[in-house]
């Protein structure tokens, strides 16, 4: 076995990748014209059953990532003779035939998959052999449908230098600030055009400071492509990690002479820092949650609203890969879209309520509110806050609506209200938390929302790359003034003293209370 791990203090662990015994033959394509042979970068690159590593390395490694991420080791550093970042739009010729990207991407999008979902930060790739020197942040497809979206992984970069001993090319021998300015602005400009983030480091990276590049005043103050690039064949990456858990990189490295010549050691050529950069593994911001909140995809214009509000979540989920995606509440309201739901019809338009990856039948949405149920889980709804005119057609509309019955998969998420007491209200109670009056076995409070569909309780968890996001929902204080429960009513305390906006808020409060105290 060649591929092993070397933990350095508390703050580094060293990974060393084997990527040559396991992996499938490279991809190549000859040009019908030229007959020249390439590294094929098309559509077999994303072959499942394609591997760099192996089944058992790939295992491997992810459970070393996060055992180390368990135990607070701040680095993670992995050695790996293939580039993992994305320079070039998939399939475009200029995405790394010799990387990771031509010829193992699908192994490569389940690997940088699991370090984003898992929270796995301050992960440096290290790689060589590709004749410049860049650092870039690293990007995947989320979705292998949409090949021509990329999402970032937070706190993960990729360190390329060049080979040891490579004797050339070096086509760029013009190596002025200007020039390489030009070059790298050309590149970045690119990518951008193609989707592609451009190279580099993001300004805002969390932690990143002391931006140095030979020739460039502002790097320190605005950070561009440049500062994170050079075309130099011969270069090497300094990395020093502090006992405070900050990583200095210094990108050294000498000029070509001319193309395919090496350049001669001399007092006048002597390797020299060509851009410096320092990142504070333990600054605050590593994390990013992107949130996703809605409300009014019914009523009179639904059948208009609801694509646009869906194509809005589908873009912008797309671009970070810690999303929630919250209603908030009146998730159906009298009128005649909501009459319009009871149509037979409905029942042939699989699209519409069709959750089962097993059948391609309508999962049964002929019932008021259903439809409205059905778009929500099309929307990839996380949790939903429960309002009031869920309740306006009466409990039995609202239950028929949110419970699974028959082909019917229900609401895929749960609904979320703190101050609310089902024990009258016989089409809900069953639904709902004990704590919130519902059947005396009920335990959805706390929950994490993917195990409580189409129940309601008063707070709930998601979690979204590692970290548990806490979601806590509240009701209009004057339900039964606005709409038309049966049995359900507003929770009340008591005292004639406190206001009903009080007892609210200290139903929230309880909420929250008992998710800080859990850690969350």
């Amino acid at each position: 076995q060649l591929y092993g791990s070397q933990q350095w203090g508390k703050n580094v662990v060293e990974i060393n990748l084997d990527t040559r015994t396991y992996r499938d033959v490279r991809l190549n394509k000859i040009d019908p014209v030229t007959s020249v042979r390439s590294d094929d970068t098309g559509i077999r690159a994303d072959n499942p059953d394609r591997t760099l590593l192996g089944a058992t390395q790939l295992a491997w490694l992810k459970k070393t990532l996060l055992d180390a991420q368990s135990a607070g080791t701040v680095w993670k550093f992995i050695n790996t003779s293939d580039p993992i970042d994305q320079i070039g739009a998939v399939g475009s010729g200029d995405d790394g035939g010799k990387s990771w990207m031509g010829g193992y991407r699908a192994e490569r999008n389940n690997l940088l998959k699991y370090i984003a979902d898992n929270g796995i930060t301050n992960v440096v790739f290290l790689s060589s052999d590709d004749h410049q020197g860049r650092i870039n942040e690293v990007s995947y497809v989320a979705d292998p449908s949409k090949p021509t979206f990329y999402t970032k992984v937070p706190g993960v970069i990729s360190i390329v230098d060049g080979p040891i001993g490579a004797t050339g090319p070096d086509a760029v021998t013009d190596h002025s600030y200007a020039n390489i300015k030009g070059l790298a602005e050309a590149l970045a400009t690119k990518q951008t055009t193609n989707g592609v983030d451009p190279i580099g480091l993001d300004p805002k990276y969390a932690g990143l400071f002391n931006v140095w590049r030979e020739g460039d005043t502002t790097a320190a103050t605005a950070p561009k492509a440049v500062d994170f690039y050079t075309p130099d064949t011969y270069n090497y990456a300094v990395l020093e990690v502090t006992p405070e858990g900050v990583l200095n990189v210094a990108l050294r490295g000498v000029d070509s002479y001319a193309q395919n010549s090496f350049p001669t050691p001399s007092d006048t050529n002597q390797p020299r820092d060509i851009l410096r950069f320092s990142i504070d593994g333990y600054a605050p911001g590593g994390y990013t949650l992107q949130l996703l909140h809605y409300y009014g995809e019914s009523g009179m214009l639904g059948v208009k609203t609801a694509p646009i509000m869906g194509a809005l979540i589908d873009k912008f989920d797309d671009q970070y890969s810690n999303t929630l995606v919250i209603g908030e509440g009146d998730s159906f309201i009298p009128g005649p879209w909501l009459v319009g739901g009871a149509d037979p019809s409905l029942n042939g338009l699989a699209a519409l309520g069709d959750t089962s990856p097993t059948d391609t039948k309508s999962d049964g949405v002929t019932a008021l509110g259903r439809p409205d149920v059905a778009i929500m889980n099309l929307f990839g709804t996380n949790v939903s806050a429960l309002g009031n005119h869920e309740f306006d057609l009466g409990s039995p509309v609202l239950s028929s609506a949110i419970a699974a019955s028959g082909n019917w998969k229900g609401a895929q998420f749960p609904l979320i209200t703190s101050n609310l007491n089902f024990s009258a209200d016989s089409s809900l109670k069953g639904l709902a938390d004990a704590s919130l009056g519902g059947t005396a076995t009920n335990a959805f409070a706390g929950k994490e929302a993917s195990d409580i569909k189409a129940k309601i309780a008063p707070y709930t968890v998601v979690t979204k790359g590692g970290q548990k996001i806490g979601i806590v929902g509240a009701t209009t204080w004057n339900l039964l003034e606005k709409s038309s429960p049966n049995g359900t009513k507003v929770l009340d305390d008591g005292n004639p003293a406190t206001s009903a906006l009080q007892e609210v808020a200290a139903s929230v409060q309880a909420s929250v209370d008992i998710l800080i105290k859990a850690g969350i």
